[in-house]
């Protein structure tokens, strides 16, 4: 017998394109069906969706004032790159429920002067409700309003939607208003801590100056006055001076100590290793000394400036040497700036700069107070040395001189910092404000639509994707070959008008002898026949896996072929079980296979000649209560060799052979054995497993038959190749 090589079938794996077309083309009413569902789904849901409107303020950042402290450093450090940073860390900012509350109390003030309004129609405004509530505004700042860098720029847009034109602008407006606002706060925040530190020093020493001027006035009233002479006078007021600032140096110590700390604590928390090494920079020894010596001239400049004997040239002189110390002092400094914020990460270079300048600032303050203690010293002995008689009333002209002194320099200090808070601007400018839009901006029901139709197709074709992947059943004849296993050929899928009486089954090698379906039992039997070529080789046997794979309704077009081209031939219904050839032809009340095997009937007697030429027909009889019993007895392998030299071919209809075991039985008294399978039904493990029953004993298994192939798919077949003008040649 010779066998037929799969590979003269040239079966190619389907591209993924040809695999989509058939997944369309077999499905296509489930696609349509699903595609009108959520087609008419996101009409529905683009008309019932309300009108959206959007507006947007823009606001231009720009880095605080003093963040780039030379350009040194600025060229360093990336302008552009800190530009960036500063605007992503703004965005940050803008998430402060601070600012999304002020800005809700905002929106709900101006709404409802709007509604207080003379002739304001919110309705005719398109106002969502007259009774807006703040949590109503709360919640949309939490969830309807948006802001967005532009475009890499230094503009930020804040952007707010609501069913109201009006209420989105507003909402916009309120937002970027409450974070220009806290921006500002936030800028000025420095300047107000100094201010109001001082303010409450100020007030301590106004009521100290109050209180001892009291006491002087009281003593002066007891009799105690003394005129002080001119020296002594002149050593009060010197003394008071260097006391008022050396009190103002401790004041101001200790408002730089509390920013320090302050500072520190943030900068461990970032990053400590880059806080200790800062504080050792700070208290370099070189720098110590610099900063020692600029206090020492400096107080004494001070001292020679508040004496009556002035003398320029020496003043110009002291001032020439202070220039030199700062210079020399700034350049140690700008140096240790550029190497600490060079290797530093960019969100930490602005707290570290303030640290650096802080601690510069507070170890000159700490420098300036100990000359000025040590020079004190030396003025506290000439001012012991006074008279007993007025060193009373000299005390106190000193405490109302210090006090005085100290309480004028920090009021001083106080409208500087007042100027400076006031004088402080933003780095938020909002340079468009928000209008209410003429056109909703959402929904886009056309997008909504045309997205429905997409996702319908999506969904479904994804669906059948992984409903193939996942399938473990035979869906073409490449999975067959896939398994090692000869795939004869296919039969595609053919239309239920060709059925016979109504019965379901189907004969469409006589019924429409024209179509696929016929043309592929042809093919079959040609492919048969190279087996057939061998004398040896005339008797087959066809089954399946399981029920309804459709076995009978090949064995019977089958044989009709055969018998077309004039091979005698000879179909046997071997299903004594559920028998189904006597249906598919009509035949009623017939002798058959069973009454052969169990009475003494000859075959000719259990033989019936059917409507078509050369195609005699065995049906299986009256169903017996022994059937594997008479199917495995020694006078079944007996027939199979009679019909054998009676016939040119014989063909045996068995049961499925996963459900008993009467084909296994029957497949050892052919000549060949078919194994008929159902596409995207039978299970691969069947198949398998079905084919392993066959292979057992003396069996020839032939190979696998695939039925119900959709013919439609873009599988590789001849079968696109047959159209309609091929079925105009006539047919055997």
């Amino acid at each position: 017998m010779e066998s037929y090589n799969l590979n003269n079938l040239n079966f190619k794996s389907d591209s993924l394109i040809k695999e989509y077309y058939s997944l369309v083309i077999t499905n296509f009413k489930f696609l349509l069906i699903l595609n009108i569902l959520i087609f008419l789904i996101a009409i529905v849901y683009a008309f019932i969706m309300p009108d959206k409107y959007s507006s947007a303020a823009i606001l231009k950042v720009s880095l605080p004032q003093g963040d780039v402290f030379n350009s040194q450093v600025s060229s360093e450090l990336g302008l552009a790159e800190r530009m960036n940073r500063f605007i992503s860390n703004e965005l940050e900012v803008l998430n402060n429920p601070t600012i999304k509350v002020n800005a809700a109390n905002m929106a709900v003030d101006t709404l409802r002067k709007l509604l207080l309004t003379p002739g304001f129609n919110y309705k005719k405004q398109l106002l969502k409700s007259p009774n807006v509530t703040f949590d109503d505004i709360i919640n949309k700042m939490f969830k309807d309003v948006s802001y967005e860098q532009k475009e890499d720029l230094d503009y930020i847009e804040i952007s707010a939607e609501s069913t109201s034109p009006i209420e989105a602008a507003l909402m916009a407006d309120a937002y970027a208003n409450s974070y220009r606002d806290f921006n500002l706060s936030e800028n000025q925040k420095h300047f107000s801590n100094i201010k109001n530190y001082i303010a409450d020093e100020r007030d301590k020493k106004r009521i100290e100056l109050a209180e001892i001027e009291s006491r002087i006035k009281v003593y002066k009233l007891k009799g105690g006055v003394v005129e002080l002479n001119a020296q002594t006078s002149s050593l009060i007021s010197e003394l008071s001076t260097l006391e008022a600032q050396r009190n103002s140096n401790n004041i101001e110590i200790s408002s730089l100590q509390e920013n320090l700390n302050q500072y520190k604590n943030e900068l461990r928390k970032k990053d400590p290793s880059l806080a200790s090494y800062l504080e050792s920079k700070a208290n370099e020894p070189y720098l110590m000394r610099l900063q020692d010596e600029i206090a020492r001239i400096q107080t004494q400049k001070d001292i020679a400036a508040s004496t009556n004997n002035k003398n320029d040239d020496f003043i110009k002189e002291y001032d020439n040497k202070l220039n030199e110390l700062k210079s020399k002092l700034q350049k140690s400094i700008s140096d240790y700036q550029l190497n600490i914020l060079s290797a530093s990460p960019s969100e930490i270079k602005d707290l570290t700069q303030k640290i650096f300048d802080t601690e510069t600032s507070y170890r000159s303050r700490l420098a300036s107070t100990n000359q000025l203690n040590s020079v004190i010293g030396k003025y506290e002995r000439d001012f012991n040395t006074i008279p007993e008689k007025s060193i009373d009333i000299a005390r106190m002209e000193r405490d109302r001189q210090t006090i005085e002194k100290l309480y004028l320099s920090l009021e001083n200090r106080y409208q500087e910092a007042l100027v400076n808070e006031k004088s402080t601007p933003g780095n938020v400018v909002i340079m468009q404000y928000a209008s209410p839009a003429l056109k909703p901006s959402k929904p886009n029901r056309p997008k909504i639509i045309l997205l429905g139709l997409i996702l319908g197709h999506v969904l479904g074709v994804t669906f059948l994707f992984v409903k193939k992947a996942l399938s473990k059943t035979v869906k073409t004849p490449e999975d067959i070959l896939n398994h090692n296993v000869k795939a004869i050929s296919w039969i595609p899928r053919f239309s239920k008008k060709t059925l016979l009486n109504n019965t379901g089954h189907q004969l469409v090698f006589i019924h429409d002898p024209e179509s696929l379906a016929t043309e592929a039992f042809r093919t079959l039997r040609t492919r048969i026949q190279y087996a057939l070529d061998d004398s040896k080789v005339k008797t087959m046997m066809i089954t399946s896996t399981a029920p309804q794979e459709g076995k009978s309704t090949i064995s019977s077009n089958l044989s009709v072929s055969f018998a077309k081209s004039n091979i005698r031939t000879l179909l046997i219904d071997g299903d004594i079980r559920a028998p189904s050839i006597q249906t598919i032809f009509g035949i009623k009340g017939a002798r058959g296979l069973a009454e052969y095997l169990s009475d003494n009937f000859s075959i000719d007697e259990c033989t019936r000649k059917s409507v078509i030429r050369c195609l005699d027909i065995m049906v299986a009889g009256k169903i017996p209560p022994d059937p594997s019993e008479l199917l495995s007895s020694p006078k079944m392998n007996d027939l199979i060799k009679k019909v054998r030299d009676q016939y040119d071919v014989v063909i045996v209809d068995t049961p499925p052979i996963m459900t008993v075991s009467d084909a296994e039985v029957i497949s050892n008294y052919v000549d060949l054995s078919i194994l008929v399978v159902s596409a995207n039904k039978t299970e691969l493990d069947w198949m398998r497993e079905s084919i392993e029953l066959l292979k057992k004993g003396s069996s020839n298994f032939y190979g696998v038959l695939l039925n119900k192939f959709d013919s439609k798919s873009s599988y590789h077949s001849y079968y696109k190749y047959y159209n309609k003008d091929y079925k105009k040649i006539k047919r055997k």
